[in-house]
């Protein structure tokens, strides 16, 4: 759960700025795409990007998609075409960020969390998300490429909605917009997760069971420390004065933010429900494990006498007259029988069985 402390250890003794990778090795090269359009279509769309053809014009929307975050030279080069700080991309590579507004000159920057659930593994997988943009362009960086934002890319190629015509702070908007999708997505599959377990642990509880319902809470604790940051970033992004984004954006900035804090309170609750349903199997097996020892406790009771008779006749003392009678091995049985019996029907009146 701790694991992305490890990449600060990196950052230890270096100065601000420095464009160092902190994060999982990778092994391609990032590839960065440019998308540039305005309201009557597609002007430019080039992979990989040249950025020296890269040109910000008003009424303009240029979007610059970059995969992989790992190489300083590129990471440099997508900054200066927005001329954004050496401090702000050092947070780009750094992929153990929690997430963040902040409020550049030139536009805005934030830092967030996109996650999938693997169902089979019961693992939940993270990467950063950093994007800037202002009215005329967006910045976007990835650490994999997810196809997250597939659906955003067709509906600006196709002209549908508003896209084409809202500008940068709308397409940035929209691009949050598909990782709070996603987050629905991966909650629910982790709610449908969590009721399989809970109804196998009905049926028998074994330890790999308990194992996958632990791994899974775990994974939702590391959801909840990512999900709820997130909603700080929305409510101190929609009530800054100094957002000044358009009627349609902002609208859809609230909407979405609202989406945002349903999926915090929604992580919450999940989290506190896998936590009670933890509780509830350790209950039970103490239950069990009570209940076995009381039913073994009650049989030790019963038999405490007849061992005690068994070992007054099992003694060798030369004068013991029922040893000389005809019927007293049967008698004995008998007694032992009956003070059996008896205790039995002393338990279940006492309801201790």
């Amino acid at each position: 759960m701790l694991e992305s402390l490890k990449w600060f250890t990196l950052k230890r003794d270096i100065a601000p700025g420095s464009l160092i990778y902190a994060g999982k090795k990778r092994d391609f090269d990032p590839v960065v795409s440019e998308l540039a359009y305005n309201a009557d279509g597609i002007i430019r769309e080039s992979s990989p990007a040249v950025f020296e053809n890269v040109r910000i014009a008003p009424g303009t929307t240029t979007l610059l998609h970059c995969i992989g975050v790992h190489d300083p030279a590129t990471i440099r080069s997508m900054g200066s075409v927005a001329s954004i700080p050496s401090i702000t991309l050092e947070d780009v590579m750094n992929t153990a960020q929690r997430p963040k507004l902040e409020w550049l000159e030139n536009g805005i920057f934030v830092i967030l969390r996109d996650m999938s659930f693997d169902e089979p593994t019961n693992t939940l997988s993270q990467q950063q998300i950093s994007l800037f943009w202002n009215d005329d362009m967006v910045l976007l960086f990835q650490e994999t490429d997810t196809r997250r934002f597939r659906g955003v890319m067709e509906r600006i190629r196709t002209g549908s909605g508003k896209m084409r015509g809202a500008g940068g702070h709308y397409l940035a908007v929209a691009l949050i917009d598909a990782i709070i999708d996603n987050h629905f997505a991966t909650l629910h599959a982790m709610s449908e997760q969590a009721q399989k377990l809970e109804d196998s642990l009905q049926d028998r509880q074994t330890e790999k069971r308990l194992n996958a319902l632990y791994t899974l809470r775990r994974e939702a604790v590391v959801m909840r420390n990512a999900l709820l940051p997130m909603r700080e970033v929305f409510r101190e992004l929609c009530s800054a004065p100094q957002a000044e984004l358009p009627p349609s954006a902002e609208a859809y900035l609230r909407d979405v933010g609202d989406h945002a804090t349903q999926t915090g309170d929604s992580v919450l609750a999940l989290a506190d429900i896998m936590a009670g349903m933890i509780e509830l199997q350790i209950s039970l097996a103490g239950l069990k494990t009570n209940r076995i020892m009381q039913i073994l406790t009650l049989v030790s009771t019963i038999f405490i006498p007849l061992t005690f008779i068994a070992g007054i006749y099992g003694m060798n003392f030369e004068f013991m007259p029922e040893l000389k009678w005809r019927y007293g091995y049967f008698i004995t049985l008998g007694a032992m029988g009956v003070t059996a019996v008896g205790m039995l029907m002393l338990f279940l009146r006492n309801r201790w069985l």
